[in-house]
Parts: C-alpha cells; structure tokens; sequence
C-alpha cells in the first residue's frame, strides 16, 4: 500500500509540476529523462563490476547507489545544459500546452519514479520494498519465483519495457549486446529477487567478478527428469563470495537467458553441490527454504545449476546472472553432460601424508606442533582494549572476527569475565586449529630451508593443512609473537594464499608463528603440504577446540 502510493503520488507531482511549466519545457525534460535513463543503464553494469565490486559490505548496496545517482547526475547536467540552450518557452494555445505537457509529464514520471524503485530494490535489506514484494520465489511453484503482487502504476515494469524497446530500436548499441537482452527481467529482480536471498534479504546479494571461476555451460538433450533436456551451469566460488562463513545461494539469484532481443529466463530448478566427504548430491529448489551452500569450513565450492529448458531451439551463447554478475557462455550440446558435471568432485590429490614412512625424508613429524586449541595466547584482550580487531559476542562469550592489530607484550592483567576476549570466531560445525611454524632449525619447514623443491614452490603455492580425505584448508589468520609484542590477523574471508605472503621470519627462530585454520568437526587432520609437496604429518581428530584463557 505506502509503495503504490508513493508510486502514483510522485508519478502525479511530476506530471502536475510540467504541465504548469509549459509544452517545450515539459518535451525537453522528458527527452533530458530518456536520455538520463539510456545512458545510466548504458554505464551501470561495467561502472560497478569493473570498479566497485571488492569482496565489502559496500558490494551490496553498488548497484543501487550506482543506478540512482549516475541517473541523477546526467539528468542534472542535461537538464542545465537545456536550459541553457533553450532558456525560453514557446506559447502555445492553452489546452494544447496543457495536453503536451501532460503527456510528457506522465513519460517523465513514470520512468523517472521506475528507475528510483529499480535502484532501491537493488539495496540490500529487507525483501519487500516498503511492505511491497512484486516476485518472490513461492511453494506452490516448485519454488520458481513468481508474481506476488502488481503496483497500480507499474512503473518499474514499464520502465524496462520502454528502454528494452528503444534499445531494440532508435538507441540500440552497435555490439551485439542490448539492454533488453542484457537486463531481462529488471523489474523483477527489483521487486524482489534481488534480494529474495537466505534470512530474508539479510544475506548476501552481490559477489565480486574475481570470486567465480570454472564456468561451463551444457546443454544434455536426456539430462531433464521429464526427458525435455536441461541446461546446466557449473561454476567454482572461493571465500570472497561467501557470507557468514559459507557461500548461500537461493533460486532467485542466480537465472539463465538467451542473448535475443526478447529473451527467455531460466530460474535454476535443481542444484548439485559438494558435500563433507568430497562426494556430491543433486537437490531441488522446490522448498524456498533449499538453498545452495558450501560445506562447513570449505574454502571454495563447485556447484551445478540445473534449469528446465522452454521450447525452441538450442543458442549458441546464453548469458548466465549469479548474484549481480552477468557471463556470457556458449553452449555446449553434449549428451550426458549434466552426468559428467555433476560427478563426484572429491579432491584426488591427496598425496596421502599420513602413508609417509616414519622418518621419511624431509616430512616432518609435527604432532606435537599441532592442537585443536582456540586462544589469544601470550595476549590477554578485553573488549575495551582489541584496537582494529573485530568481536562479535556469541553465547559462548567474545570472539575475534576479523582485522589486524598489534599489542605489547606484558604481564597478564586481571579481566572481568563477561569482558575477556576468549580467542577467534568460527561458524558452528567448525573448529579452530592452531599450527606452530616458526622458522626453527627443528621447527617445520614449509619455508624450504632444508627442501629446494619446497624453496621453490613457497612464493607461489598455496600451504594447507590436509585432513584424511585429501582435503586442504588455508590458514585465515596467525599470532605472530616477536620480540617486544604480538601481532594478531584474522581473516576467515581472505585465506592467505601461499608461505610468500605469511610474515617473513627470521632463520634464527627468534619469533614464534602460530598459523590458524578453521576446519569442520570430526575431521582427521593428516598434515600439511605446501602445494603438492607434503612437509609435515600428524594424526589428529578435530573436536571442539578448547580455550586457554
């Protein structure tokens, strides 16, 4: 009720304030918007992926800051650049002025009020858009997403549908791209899918570029349950497109189109994910409460989209939404593709560390360098005293969640218990392992101190700590204990991707490093590698990490 309202007042005011202000004024205003308008949906797109999207909080309320003000900004500059160039009206007879105006008024409103609701339901945060849902996925469609309600002017819908027109038309782009085929369905995902996402528009909406690798597209002619075919998308995300620990992905973020100027849109209707083991299963959509997810403790996830094709023949190019982003893929028809993307992604380079001969060359024997232990430790930290660190306060108490800082070292000081920071933040189903690595001539040797091909492989390989399974997990963090003070980093978005980028350490041993890793409940922790190359083992079942404060 108070969108529609909104809606129909200020397309009203609008239409009001330019019939009173003349014929040619109210023409070259509506020109100004249309105008406006093609340039900002021009620029939208490669504004923000190209320049704005960085893995921050800002990624979520991009594309509608973006949408609003470069629409604003052209508008104003066009808008004084009129003014200059035709600074007078042009009388005409009464009834006609007020008949011209009226008619470019309405145009002005209407487009000028759909492209401010499509930039506010490109913001992150609630569903609805003030108690308004226009899409959202629903149960009694399998989950799909479908019409909800309709705003009594709908001016979103008739803005896209005039500029998806024109571009077809007077102001299509010379490339083969359109905005008709570019943006389908842009009233929709405004109002709501966009931000139909897990906890109710409280989750993620938007990932970085950079976050998605792998992707394939496949067209199985048998892959569907009804034997019509399916498309699927396979894709792989790391952890700059997770939230809350996890990737989470509902149907209505992610969909696939063909690149005509009338394009069909495909809401995916089935997902395969990864599972604990390694292994993978197909899912349904059909629940709106089914959403795609990485396992606990994963650092990256591959993922298969299925989507129900409709009739018509097979493109040779579709472009494929996840998220905010846009790919354009081409098409491959492959008979059993579906069976061949969505088979078992268990991680096969194993070297099994835990086969290694006692002794065996230089694979080191780290057991008693490894504990499932959560602490702070040589620091004691407060609440009040964490500096740059992030906490977030648990039922379990205080827990680091992210940044970097430095504290001195120090005798211990007495604090409240409600107050102590009790060590790092991880998500439930997860623990925190600790590994010493400082640079000793006993210590571990991922620095390739005693093994060139490690020496080699440092700079560029990642360092993971390996369960039974095959699985690495990258440290998120350390607790680098120096001479005079102690450095904290806690990262869980941002593993550190290889030994080059950890702290450089002395060869002397002086400095104690204690890398942290986030691993899931009952895993068997094996050892460590620094790319393929094992550099130490252990045996050790990964319970919940107990706190030494």
């Amino acid at each position: 009720m108070i969108l529609n309202v909104l809606v129909l007042g200020a397309i009203g005011f609008i239409a009001y304030w330019w019939i009173s202000q003349g014929a040619l004024s109210a023409v070259l205003h509506c020109l100004c918007v249309i105008v406006a308008g093609a340039l900002a949906f021009a620029v939208w797109e490669p504004i923000v992926v190209n320049f704005l999207l960085g893995g921050g909080p800002f990624d979520n309320y991009a594309w509608g800051w973006t949408l609003g003000l470069v629409f604003a900004v052209l508008l104003l500059v066009l808008r004084i650049a009129s003014d200059k160039l035709v600074p007078f009206d042009i009388p005409l007879q009464k009834y006609a002025s007020m008949a011209i105006g009226a008619a470019a008024g309405i145009v002005s409103g209407v487009l000028t009020v759909g492209i401010v609701v499509i930039a506010c339901g490109f913001i992150q945060g609630p569903t609805d858009l003030l108690e308004f849902t226009g899409y959202a996925r629903d149960a009694k469609k399998s989950g799909q997403p479908a019409p909800q309600n309709r705003l009594w002017v709908d001016a979103p819908k008739l803005t896209e549908s005039f500029f998806a027109t024109v571009s077809r038309g007077g102001l299509a782009p010379m490339g083969k791209g359109s905005f008709a085929s570019s943006q389908p369905d842009l009233a929709s995902m405004a109002l709501s899918l966009h931000k139909d996402t897990y906890k109710k528009g409280d989750a993620r909406t938007t990932i970085p570029p950079d976050s998605v690798t792998g992707l394939e597209l496949v067209f199985d002619p048998s892959g569907g349950p009804n034997g019509a075919g399916a498309y699927a998308v396979k894709f792989t995300v790391d952890t700059k497109a997770f939230d809350q620990g996890q990737f989470i992905l509902s149907s209505a973020q992610a969909r696939l189109a063909d690149m005509s100027s009338r394009p069909k849109v495909m809401h995916p209707s089935r997902f395969n994910q990864p599972l604990e083991d390694g292994s993978t299963r197909t899912y349904s959509f059909e629940d709106p409460g089914n959403y795609a997810t990485t396992p606990p403790a994963q650092q990256s996830g591959t993922f298969v989209l299925l989507f129900d094709p409709p009739a018509g023949a097979v493109p040779r190019e579709m472009n494929f939404f996840l998220k905010g982003l846009r790919f354009t893929l081409p098409v491959v028809n492959e008979a059993g593709g579906v069976a061949r993307l969505t088979g078992s992604q268990t991680d096969v380079a194993t070297h099994a560390i835990d086969a290694v001969k006692e002794g065996g060359g230089f694979v080191f024997d780290a057991q008693d360098l490894v504990a499932v232990i959560n602490t702070l430790r040589p620091v004691s930290l407060s609440t009040n005293d964490v500096k740059s660190l992030q906490y977030k306060t648990t039922d379990n108490g205080n827990f680091i969640s992210g940044g970097t800082s430095t504290f001195p070292k120090g005798a211990a000081v007495a604090i409240s218990r409600s107050l102590v920071v009790k060590g790092f933040l991880c998500q439930p189903g997860t623990t925190i392992v600790m590994v010493d690595v400082s640079r000793r001539p006993d210590g571990m040797d991922i620095w390739g101190d005693r093994n060139p091909k490690v020496k080699d492989a440092a700079d560029g390989s990642p360092l993971e700590l390996v369960d039974s399974k095959g699985k690495g997990y990258r440290p998120v963090g350390f607790v680098w204990e120096r001479q005079q003070d102690v450095e904290i980093t806690f990262e869980p978005s941002k593993p550190i991707p290889n030994v080059g980028s950890l702290p450089p350490q002395p060869t002397s041993g002086e400095n104690t490093l204690r890398l942290i890793f986030i691993v899931p409940v009952g895993s068997e922790i094996r050892g460590l590698r620094v790319g393929k190359i094992p550099v130490a083992r252990c045996s050790l079942k990964a319970g919940e990490a107990r706190a030494d404060y």
